[in-house]
């Protein structure tokens, strides 16, 4: 049953053999494959154990989209930075989900502070239900019921078929949902924040408006940027990435199936 499992992943799910590696370290830290061929085949949720950097992480309820978003982070490692891992001191994880580039973070950069923002409820929930199911030290990380944005209050969060694709921006959705907002401003003075080591962002395309919106001054107060892009109307991959580089980045991974990339500052 074991090898049928990694034969059926394998060939029905991660067939690329760009992404070969990272289906072979996945499989190896996933601990209950059964329940990876459940969630694929029957299409039922199931709790997932990987064993990252000594620790058995527990995963509850996670259904086909959730098995993806932990691939890409614990298998793939898109997120993944050469740099030295005990000088981290500050991570800010914007669009968490449910927590699982926090929980990478976590132990990744075992010395940094891990400040998180999530505006969707149910993926906030779920957030700090992972956060306790595997005991972290809640002195480490601080989480955030709300979006960042160019001004604090109340926006719309726009929602897409699933619990992955909620957006603050108006890509022609139906439906929404009124959350709080958060200003860069507001939020680096009330986490005390100058320098931030990683930026993180998964925010469905909102992330062109956040990064235009910075000042100079704040965009070279960021060291590193691991992201997902997105192409909005009007608004092109190709001119952030090339926005970024004007700012002093430069690219140091990029996986072009989910448009993931990794900016430094060499």
């Amino acid at each position: 049953m074991r090898y049928s499992i990694i034969y059926y992943l394998i060939k029905k799910t991660f067939s690329s053999s760009n992404n070969f590696l990272g289906l072979i370290r996945f499989l190896y830290r996933i601990k209950n494959k059964l329940n990876i061929y459940q969630i694929i085949r029957k299409k039922i949720v199931a709790d997932l154990i990987l064993k990252f950097h000594g620790h058995r992480l527990l995963f509850k309820q996670c259904d086909l989209s959730m098995l993806s978003s932990l691939y890409e982070i614990f298998g793939k490692e898109i997120y993944r930075i050469n740099i030295n891992k005990n000088k981290v001191k500050i991570v800010v994880d914007l669009g968490s989900f449910c927590g699982f580039y926090l929980l990478y973070a976590y132990f990744i950069y075992p010395k940094s502070k891990i400040i998180s923002l999530e505006p969707y409820l149910e993926n906030f929930k779920n957030l700090e239900k992972m956060i306790l199911d595997n005991k972290l030290d809640q002195n480490r990380i601080f989480i955030i019921n709300k979006a960042i944005s160019n001004k604090d209050g109340i926006g719309k969060l726009y929602l897409g078929e699933s619990n992955l694709c909620c957006s603050t921006v108006d890509l022609k959705r139906k439906s929404y949902r009124k959350i709080q907002t958060i200003s860069l401003p507001t939020f680096k003075r009330d986490y005390r924040l100058n320098e931030i080591d990683i930026l993180k962002m998964d925010i469905e395309g909102a992330e062109h408006d956040f990064i235009y919106a910075l000042a100079k001054k704040q965009i070279y107060q960021i060291s590193n940027i691991v992201c997902e892009l997105h192409e909005i109307p009007d608004k092109t991959i190709e001119k952030l990435v090339d926005y970024l580089k004007s700012q002093g980045f430069n690219i140091v991974r990029y996986d072009k199936a989910g448009s993931n990339y990794v900016f430094s500052r060499l």
